[in-house]
């Protein structure tokens, strides 16, 4: 998966819906889903308002002295219900976000099909016959 090339989705709110300034982290965590691999499937405006849902309560997680693990299992929740996590991409079998994806120049297969016939051309050099092939 590539990052798109602009901003993509909803921007941020200036304040949190009480009228507070957001963190600096939240407002980081936030442009970098607008920018990462993800954001293209984010196909309806409905799914950014549920993201600043959960900035909402990313931002006040940050905010706690002592957080809450109710808390924490609400934001994880909703952090695979957006494929945010590798765990979440894993379990729905979404391609991998390739380190080349955040520009790093991997020199890794370009295209999905690229990829595929280099995991198996490396899995054909894996195999060995056993007993003669029989």
């Amino acid at each position: 998966m590539k990052s798109p090339d602009t901003v993509m989705g909803l921007g941020l709110p200036a304040t949190r819906p009480d009228g507070r300034e957001w963190l600096d982290l939240t407002k980081r965590w936030y442009k970098s889903m607008q920018t990462g691999p993800m954001a293209p499937r984010m196909g309806m405006e409905a799914d950014w308002f549920s993201l600043m849902d959960l900035a909402k309560l990313k931002d006040d997680y940050w905010r706690m002295s002592k957080p809450s693990a109710v808390m924490a299992a609400e934001i994880r929740q909703r952090e695979d219900s957006f494929l945010i996590t590798p765990a979440a991409r894993i379990k729905a079998k979404i391609e991998a976000i390739e380190a080349d994806d955040m520009s790093t120049g991997t020199g890794r297969p370009e295209t999905r099909g690229e990829a595929v016939k280099e995991d198996v051309d490396r899995r054909r050099r894996q195999l060995r016959v056993v007993n003669g092939g029989a």
